[in-house]
């Protein structure tokens, strides 16, 4: 009998990730752009409190990693209820995170951005936020988590759905707050933080919503009952190396930061402006390995390895070729581009010379996010996060010291030091792939006994 056809289509899982991750990032990117009509500052501050929270968020990883790769490899091995109860307990484990983590974030707000080396003149509305935003980055972790389990089911139109919803409410709520139709007791950087947990928060809710109803997740307080020690070790031991990854990525993120600090404000507010619109270079790159590691992961749970090595080949080339021809339009219209968010003339020099260094960094990027998510789609978690954390710190912020500050190069140097990064942890993710050790990584086996075939449902997971 022929093997049966995946029901996971790449541009099925692609587009409505991409989507979702755009409408994601369009939120940070108007607050910049309404912000941008306050003050430049005001953006630059926003910019690196954002820096901080994002390296929380990252911490929260570790349940949405953990959760989504477990839960590929069981729906691949028809192991469907493992699949759902192991996403619920990861919703519960990242609420319960995040409320530790964004109770820091609201009492040290202020000695966080004095680590960062922010100026003074951006100290006040850089701790606001942190305040207000980080303050709250509990139901971000949480809508994150039920995110990832809802696409780990085939059903990535539903966080899509949610954030559009989310972007709305916050589009709504910066126009008002920014331009003021009607008198509003809160403005500036304080308005722009409450409209977006006003939004996440709205989110949350929906997102509740569609992952019990469509996806028939039970987020009952009862799974925890007794206590589910087994699946929290399971998912931590499979997300930790990924969540460490992506701190440890986020925290570089905040030491490049501190470095282009020294370059002085209109540094730092030109990285911001630049970081919201390569965005958009690599989205789609970003999305295609996402998907990858959504479909590798559900081909390795049922065995079938060789079709997972040429859906991982076939998204790669895909995810070159995107990051190729958008960064080199960007590249083309990098003065325009810049000019949309400010007018002052220093800015836009220095935006647009990064903007011409980051066609290195997106092509790295590339190899780096599609070939790394393919690996932790199969289980090779550990290996990703070694290479990610001695790269990244030894040849990437290590190498915008010497070349941003040292050699003098400034933000053009810090931005070569990104792409030899990139580079490195790419050629050596693919050479691990084509190594065939991944073969090896399949989680289903180890995590629990199979399922008989009589009490199996079918691979083919439905679009919603």
């Amino acid at each position: 009998m022929p093997p049966r056809k995946s029901g996971l289509s790449l541009l099925a899982l692609t587009m409505p990730i991409m989507l979702e991750n755009t409408l994601r990032m369009a939120m940070g990117t108007v607050n910049v752009f309404m912000l941008g009509r306050v003050s430049d500052n005001a953006v630059g501050a926003v910019g690196v409190a954002a820096q901080f929270i994002n390296m929380i968020l990252m911490i929260y990883s570790v349940a949405a990693s953990g959760s989504a790769i477990i839960s590929n490899q069981y729906l691949g091995a028809n192991q469907k209820k493992k699949a759902k109860h192991v996403g619920a307990v990861a919703v519960w484990l990242s609420g319960g995170m995040g409320m530790l983590l964004s109770l820091f974030a609201f009492l040290f707000a202020e000695p966080v951005m004095v680590l960062m080396n922010l100026p003074p003149e951006l100290m006040a509305d850089g701790t606001l936020f942190l305040r207000i935003v980080g303050g709250t980055s509990f139901i971000q972790a949480m809508t994150a988590t039920m995110s990832a389990v809802a696409r780990s089911h085939g059903m990535a139109k539903l966080p899509m759905l949610m954030a559009f919803f989310m972007n709305l409410i916050n589009l709504t709520g910066n126009w008002l707050i920014i331009y003021q139709p009607i008198p509003l007791p809160v403005s500036g950087v304080q308005g722009v933080a409450l409209s977006q947990v006003f939004a996440a928060f709205c989110g949350f809710l929906l997102m509740i919503w569609l992952l019990t109803k469509k996806v028939g997740i039970n987020l009952s307080p009862a799974n925890l009952i007794p206590l589910p020690a087994k699946e929290i070790r399971q998912i931590v031991k499979v997300g930790l190396p990924a969540g460490i990854e992506f701190f440890s990525y986020a925290f570089a993120q905040m030491v490049s930061t501190y470095l282009i600090g020294m370059l002085g404000a209109e540094a730092i507010t030109a990285r911001v402006y630049v970081q919201n619109i390569v965005f958009f270079v690599y989205v789609f790159a970003l999305s295609i390995g996402q998907a990858s590691q959504i479909m590798v992961g559900h081909l390795s749970g049922a065995g079938r390895f060789e079709e997972a090595n040429r859906r991982n080949w076939s998204n790669l080339r895909m995810g070159l070729a995107a990051n190729a021809i958008l960064s080199l339009t960007a590249m083309f219209f990098r003065r325009q581009l810049i000019g949309i968010f400010t007018d002052n003339p220093e800015i836009i020099r220095l935006g647009a010379t990064i903007l011409v260094v980051d066609f290195l960094v997106e092509i790295g990027r590339a190899m780096n996010v599609v070939q790394s998510n393919s690996l932790r789609g199969a289980g090779d978690v550990r290996f990703t996060m070694i290479v990610a954390i001695s790269v990244m710190w030894s040849v990437g912020v290590m190498t915008s010291w010497l070349l941003g500050i040292v050699a003098g190069l400034g933000l053009a140097g810090v931005w070569l030091g990104f792409a030899l990064d990139e580079w490195v942890r790419g050629i050596i993710v693919i050479l691990r792939w084509r190594s065939g050790a991944w073969r090896k990584m399949c989680l289903v086996g180890r995590l629990g006994p199979p399922v008989s075939t009589s009490a199996t449902e079918p691979e083919t997971v439905a679009e919603a």
